[in-house]
């Protein structure tokens, strides 16, 4: 019985040893595969890091890079402005210049009123800011030995207008349209309209606005005027009412 227990207990212990062989072993070889991956990760790592910094630095390069061509297209971008700013200064002084002999060439007795237009091609406009009626209007001009605007020509008179009303800080925009008195009338003779130097002012004249004159009410004997950024154009009306004028001096 002895001798039973004992070859149990040998084959025991030899179970045991060769268990803990195994372990010892296959922890080794756990260990082997464990290293290679960290070391083949550490390489990819390595590797990766690499290229990335080489990537950074080939960025900074072309990034600096930009910035001096930045830096150069701004210096010409300035040197460009400089030299515009430079002819637009020289521009402004000459048109003050020119603005100032033309107030110079001008008769003696032109009321200060009149001579905001003097730097549109020497005509001396005035536009009202109060609204009258027609004769008002004509007796006002008058009165500052002066006659209501004239109009003969939209290519002519259109931007010398346009240009006072800017001065006089009036706006002009598409949208909203400007009345004014201007000097024609058919009082004398009905249906016959005439500017106040004489000359007929023709009712198939393409200065009249569409469907223009038409004698609304059979007593629409002044003349009127429409304007705004884009449209010059004429409108008979009624004397009696109230439009703002423009007078313009004749030297």
């Amino acid at each position: 019985m002895s001798r039973e227990m004992n070859d149990h207990q040998n084959r025991t212990d030899k179970h045991y040893a060769d268990l803990e062989k195994e372990s010892k072993e296959t922890l080794a070889d756990l260990q082997t595969e464990m290293d290679n991956k960290l070391a083949r990760v550490e390489g990819r790592l390595t590797l990766k890091i690499s290229e990335l910094a080489t990537t950074t630095a080939e960025n900074l390069t072309r990034s600096a890079q930009d910035l001096a061509s930045l830096e150069v297209r701004s210096a010409s971008q300035m040197s460009e402005l400089k030299n515009k700013l430079s002819n637009i200064q020289d521009t402004l002084t000459s048109h003050v210049t020119n603005t100032s002999q033309s107030h110079e060439s001008l008769p003696s007795d032109v009321p200060q009123s009149l001579k905001i237009g003097t730097s549109f091609n020497k005509r001396c406009i005035k536009i009202s800011n109060d609204s009258v009626d027609y004769q008002t209007a004509k007796a006002n001009c008058l009165s500052e030995k002066a006659h209501l605007v004239i109009i003969k020509s939209r290519d002519v008179d259109g931007p010398v207008l346009r240009g006072v009303m800017t001065a006089t800080k009036i706006t002009l925009v598409s949208h909203s349209t400007f009345l004014f008195w201007v000097g024609a009338d058919d009082m004398s003779t009905k249906g016959s309209f005439v500017w106040n130097d004489g000359s007929p002012l023709l009712t198939s004249s393409s200065l009249w606005y569409t469907g223009e004159p038409n004698n609304i009410g059979g007593n629409e004997d002044c003349v009127q005027m429409y304007i705004n950024s884009d449209v010059l154009a004429l409108n008979d009306n009624n004397c009696g009412k109230t439009f703002r004028y423009i007078c313009e001096y004749e030297p």
